[in-house]
């Protein structure tokens, strides 16, 4: 599901702005010191348990692409402040760029891990990063919420994609129909408003699984899972793989 509003497509300075605001007033932006630890962190910090789940999906990632035993190209996008991307650095015989239009962490993660060699950084949305690079995997990892069409998003990233690639989202909602999702579009609505920046409501989607494109999509973590909830702390998000068919 995604909303009527139409207005911020075109608009990522004011996007990055607002982005960057609410990363403040919600405690999420980090020195370089303890950036460069992610996604180990201090177990008071108050984002720990958080972090405690995202250090779980990007273990099982980098392991899942390690075991590939190739080289990789792979893609993040909506980077943030680099720290998964360096992560996936540690895949043998991997390359990895990292994309964002929020130049404020870009900036941080350029300054802590832009000198790494099979790493690099660019300031830029999908739609318009101009590469010559189809890439084996493209990563959206607590990224696909603030693109308003999820359709429109997988499909741009399958064009980019080499045949047989996997577009993996991670770390992000979905919910299981749209009376689900309305309710939680309320939510995050009282929340930006709470916060002070009502508008950042415009640039959070909420999407639905019935929008995924079901044939070629894999559940590769299914939070609802029994297993899932007995493994503690238990990921609230699923994994997905979207593979781009061979031709």
């Amino acid at each position: 599901m995604s909303k009527t509003v139409t207005i911020y497509t075109d608009n990522t300075a004011a996007f990055a702005q607002q982005y960057i605001a609410v990363r403040k007033a919600e405690d999420r932006l980090y020195k370089d010191d303890t950036v460069a630890q992610l996604p180990d962190i201090d177990s008071r910090h108050p984002h720990s348990r958080e972090w405690a789940i995202r250090k779980k999906s990007c273990a099982a990632l980098t392991t899942f692409l390690s075991k590939k035993n190739r080289p990789l190209t792979i893609l993040e996008v909506g980077c943030g402040n680099g720290w998964l991307c360096n992560r996936l650095t540690h895949i043998p015989q991997a390359m990895v760029t990292g994309i964002d239009v929020n130049t404020t962490e870009l900036r941080q993660a350029t300054r802590i891990f832009g000198n790494l060699p099979n790493l690099s950084f660019a300031n830029a949305s999908l739609s318009d990063f101009a590469s010559s690079i189809k890439y084996d995997a493209i990563i959206f990892a607590a990224s696909i919420q603030y693109f308003p069409s999820l359709s429109e998003i997988i499909n741009m990233a399958l064009q980019n994609t080499v045949p047989g690639g996997e577009v993996h989202i991670l770390d992000s909602p979905f919910y299981k129909n749209e009376a689900a999702a309305m309710a939680a579009e309320e939510r995050s609505i009282q929340h930006y408003q709470q916060l002070g920046y009502p508008e950042m409501a415009i640039y959070y989607f909420h999407h639905s699984s019935s929008d995924l494109p079901m044939q070629h999509t894999t559940v590769q973590y299914n939070p609802s899972h029994w297993r899932s909830r007995l493994n503690r702390p238990c990921n609230p998000f699923p994994w997905l793989i979207i593979k781009k068919m061979q031709l």
